[in-house]
């Protein structure tokens, strides 16, 4: 019987799927399962590529990117399925395959961020701005709520953080071309989907082998607060995101911003102070699979 490991975040999303539950999925797609919950200490000692014919990742996107990371650090040009089950809250990551992928299927590549102190991978995003704040307010929540409301909160939060952030100075270099201002958005995007599932990058692709740098100027403060506005309305579609958002496609990029907040993914930047950051896309042997 093929072999399967199942790395499973039993608090992700409203924490109510059980590991019988997911061992049983697992199980039912013909394959003998090794359970591995991440919330284990060292649980990533027990990931054995090698041995296995696909891994499962029950939880939310920051499970996929340990997996997904661990997998590239062991196997960089592995071919193993990774299985997604998504209980997390946003679910970013299968979002993306279930509007782009191919009978559940989707070739990933990811991003990599060069010039910190150790090289970062990212198969979300990276950047500065609005969302490394968002991600730095909500770590601060003491208690988790049902997904549909911690998908409101973070964008209740977000408007906040808008309306009081000071833009970040930044010099980009794209395709030749420099590009300097004050931002409150700076995101370099791998898939469509920005946090409480703001789709904000939607020609983003991560199997076109490009990235997507997204820049919202300062002056368009108004109008990132009513795209937030009609989001939560699930309206985002009443206004142009080419009014406000510059969207530049491109295969690698030079970064330089001031010393502020940063992140990969949902994990914050302790040590940046302000070098410059040269962020590439990495075609990759991933593939994901979405679980329906």
């Amino acid at each position: 019987m093929k072999k399967a490991q199942i790395f499973h975040n039993p608090t992700a999303g409203d924490g109510t799927h059980s590991k019988k539950v997911v061992k049983k999925i697992v199980k039912r797609a013909g394959y003998r399962v090794d359970y591995i919950s991440t919330k284990k200490k060292h649980f990533l000692k027990n990931f054995k590529p090698y041995e296995l014919d696909a891994i499962f990742v029950a939880g939310g996107d920051g499970t996929v990117h340990k997996l997904a990371e661990a997998l590239v650090n062991k196997m960089p040009d592995s071919q193993i399925p990774i299985y997604l089950i998504p209980f997390g809250t946003a679910n970013n990551i299968a979002k993306t395959i279930q509007n782009l992928g191919a009978d559940g299927l989707m070739k990933v590549d990811y991003g990599r961020v060069k010039g910190l102190p150790k090289d970062q991978l990212f198969f979300e995003s990276a950047g500065f701005g609005m969302f490394p704040e968002l991600i730095f307010e909500m770590e601060k929540k003491s208690e988790k709520d049902v997904p549909y409301y911690e998908l409101k909160q973070a964008v209740d939060k977000l408007q906040e953080i808008i309306r009081k952030i000071k833009a970040v100075k930044a010099t980009l270099k794209v395709d030749g071309q420099i590009i300097t201002g004050y931002f409150l958005l700076v995101e370099v995007m791998n898939i469509p989907f920005l946090g409480p599932n703001l789709h904000i990058a939607p020609s983003a692709n991560p199997g076109d082998g490009y990235l997507e740098l997204i820049l919202v100027d300062e002056q368009y403060r108004q109008d990132l607060l009513d795209y937030l506005t009609n989001n939560s309305y699930n309206n985002t579609e009443s206004l142009n995101l080419k009014n406000f958002v510059k969207t530049y496609s491109v295969k690698k990029l030079q970064i330089e911003c001031e010393a502020v907040k940063m992140h990969y993914d949902d994990q914050l930047v302790d040590d940046y102070i302000g070098q410059t950051l040269e962020i590439e896309s990495v075609p990759g042997q991933l593939k994901f699979f979405l679980n329906n």
